[in-house]
């Protein structure tokens, strides 16, 4: 969070999926991207997370693993699940690079719909 922060991007940090999807429905905005770790508390894990606000939010979030995890079937089902998946510990620069690229993306892909419907 701390390091997210003092990169200017604004965090909401929560714990499990219940308090992720309350708080997306007080957001207010859609997210430019998700970050989640992998292995959460009570059983739950991140691709549930993810695959959850997507719903919430009726839209194509990029979505971001983090995983300390090394058993080899989780590994699998991180990677199966389409998205990025960043290995700890996080190198800063490589989630900044990933940052930047997926927000650009969704910025550019954005444009062009509004460009569309003019």
């Amino acid at each position: 969070r701390g390091l997210l922060v003092g990169w200017q991007c604004e965090v909401v940090a929560v714990e499990s999926k219940a308090l992720a999807l309350a708080a997306a429905q007080s957001a207010g905005k859609v997210p430019d991207v998700i970050i989640s770790d992998y292995r959460l508390r009570d059983e739950e894990n991140g691709i549930d997370v993810i695959r959850a606000l997507r719903a919430s939010f009726g839209s194509a979030i990029p979505g971001i693993l983090v995983t300390g995890d090394t058993a080899p079937d989780r590994l699998r089902e991180a990677e199966q699940s389409g998205f990025y998946l960043i290995h700890k510990p996080v190198r800063p620069a490589k989630l900044r690079t990933l940052l930047t690229h997926l927000v650009t993306r969704a910025k550019a892909r954005t444009a062009a719909v509004a460009g569309e419907a003019r």
